[in-house]
């Protein structure tokens, strides 16, 4: 596809305040042109406290020297022609081109937009990130942001069609619109708070190689989902027992420290000084690891002949006559040395035996979604590679991600109620809440995306989930846990129907690199239901007049 994308940065408050813009020609998805240039703002050079922080390779002296915007609006204008132009958040792009063109009284500019924040309803830096799994490059830089915002536009549009988003007019802004509904506060048990506390101590000191890990339980936060994969992975090998959220029998918590949440941190923070909690970042354990873990090569691999399992990861389910034969015959045909029991999103080549469980089906069907599409073989299969038979095996396809929603994925995935018994409480907190550290809380530590639902209160739902010891979020991360639906959106997916919540999960979903589909499904009708039953074991005067003031 052929367009243009444009992006400006500004310098305070005012939309005349513009100093820089970027804009880059696409042709066929490939760039083939670029303009670049600074602007001498229309009133004066004052700078906000954002401009000070995140526009430092701007200079004064090169602003008072730099041409104005009608001076280079003829340039502009020239570049874009009648090519669609791209941008990402119309309210701050366009508005821009919409005022500048008032205070100038120049003509319209283009006559074609579409906004990558209307098909993706996220930041740039979030959007760029779950395409490619990697940072935005040099951010708020408006030649490098401009070319940002077009591989992410390419990648969109070469997987999807945007053509719905595409407006054939010029925008006229009703007011500035800026920032996301990412922008909104979470809700957490510990209030509604965006600060992020302080005190958490990093304890590289106490952990200068990997053998203290053997036996240890370890939690992560913060890092995407393959990076999480990767240290797990390097977890089980060094004898490590990985643990979703945080208790006083955790002893290691390693962290992203740039991303983990703030409710998290207080967490950490009072382990730390009650349960001698140890914290270290996600950098420092790839560094010691690294160093300390080397990967097993056969001495004698250069005489094993190829064939079909050579350097491959094998993974075992169902019941089989010997396993274990099975294990160690493999690894003798070259099998990574990582070949065993179960299965991972590493397994290149599935062994299919006997009476598999269904949760592990369930499991298998999860990575799927992922693009994970190993060779299937069978016992007697194996046993025929053993025998010489190598034709027919294939070296599994590249994962394409892609997943579809109808109503078997509400259905097949593991309840989030349960009615097992669990009279222990490992917290490792000061206990204040009865209803949410006493027993038997499926909710407790629990990611949860709320999407908004017409005509419903939703800051009351995301608080209850507070109250009783979970984390609200308006939107689906690669670390959220449990998707909570509405009623109505389960009533139109059973009809064949997807609203725009379950094609917002399946676009985020298809187009991140970095998430994996671990998720549960919850519904507003049970969680209501689930919650009045908590209340009744756990009376809590606040949370009732919450639950109470929700239900009308």
């Amino acid at each position: 596809m052929d367009f243009v994308v444009i992006d400006f940065e500004k310098l305070n408050d005012s939309l005349l305040s513009v100093c820089e813009v970027g804009i880059v020609e696409y042709i066929n998805g490939k760039e083939v042109n670029s303009i670049h240039s600074y602007i001498n703002p229309v009133n004066g050079l004052e700078r906000n406290k954002w401009a000070q922080e995140h526009l430092n390779h701007i200079t004064n002296e090169m602003l008072i020297n730099a041409p104005s915007y009608n001076e280079i609006f003829t340039m502009i204008h020239d570049f874009i022609q009648d090519k669609l132009l791209v941008c990402h958040n119309k309210g701050a792009d366009l508005n821009y081109i919409y005022k500048l063109g008032q205070h100038y009284n120049l003509p319209k500019l283009y006559s074609r937009w579409l906004d990558t924040q209307e098909v993706y309803n996220k930041g740039l830096e979030s959007i760029y990130f779950l395409c490619f799994d990697e940072k935005m490059p040099e951010h708020h830089k408006a030649l490098e942001d401009a070319r940002a915002c077009g591989k992410v536009f390419d990648y969109i549009s070469s997987r999807k069609d945007i053509s719905q988003f595409i407006h054939n007019d010029y925008y006229t802004p009703s007011t500035c619109r800026n920032g996301s509904k990412s922008d909104e506060p979470r809700h957490t048990r510990f209030g509604t708070a965006n600060v992020e506390p302080d005190g958490l101590v990093f304890n590289h000191d106490k952990i200068s190689d990997c053998s203290f890990f053997k036996g240890k339980t370890v939690a992560l936060s913060g890092m995407s989902g393959n990076d999480k994969n990767k240290i797990d992975s390097i977890l089980k090998d060094l004898g490590a027992r990985r643990v979703s959220s945080l208790s006083s029998k955790t002893n290691v918590f390693i962290i992203d420290k740039h991303k983990v949440g703030a409710t998290k941190r207080v967490t950490a923070i009072e382990l730390q000084k009650e349960n001698g909690l140890l914290v270290i970042s996600d950098e420092y354990f790839m560094e010691i690891s690294n160093v300390m873990i080397q990967p097993n090569l056969f001495t004698d691999i250069d005489n094993i002949p190829e064939n079909p399992l050579t350097n491959r990861r094998i993974g075992f389910i169902g019941n089989f006559k010997n396993r274990a034969a099975l294990i160690r015959k493999v690894k003798e045909f070259g099998a990574s040395d990582n070949s065993k029991e179960g299965i991972t999103r590493d397994t290149q080549i599935l062994v299919m035996g006997r009476d598999i469980k269904q949760k592990t089906l369930n499991r298998l069907l999860c990575y799927e979604h992922d693009g994970w599409k190993p060779l299937k073989i069978s016992e007697a299969e194996l046993e025929g590679i053993f025998k010489g038979n190598y034709d027919g095996y294939k070296t599994p396809p590249a994962p394409i991600k892609h997943i579809s929603m109808d109503m078997s994925y509400y259905y097949w995935t593991p309840p989030v109620y349960t009615d097992d018994d669990d009279d222990e409480d490992d917290s490792g907190i000061r206990r204040s809440s009865p209803l949410v550290y006493g027993e038997n809380n499926p909710i407790y530590g629990m990611e949860i995306y709320v999407p908004d639902w017409p005509n419903k209160d939703m800051r009351i739902i995301r608080q209850l989930i507070g109250n009783v010891g979970g984390f609200a979020n308006t939107e689906y991360f690669d670390d959220t846990n449990v998707i909570m639906l509405s009623e109505e959106t389960l009533r139109l997916l059973e009809q064949g129907f997807k609203d725009d919540i379950i094609i917002d999960i399946e676009n985020t979903y298809n187009i991140s690199s970095a998430m994996v589909f671990n998720i549960q499904f919850t519904s507003e009708t049970d969680f209501i239901s689930w919650i009045k039953k908590r209340l009744e074991k756990f009376p809590d005067k606040s949370t009732l007049a919450l639950l109470e003031k929700y239900l009308g």
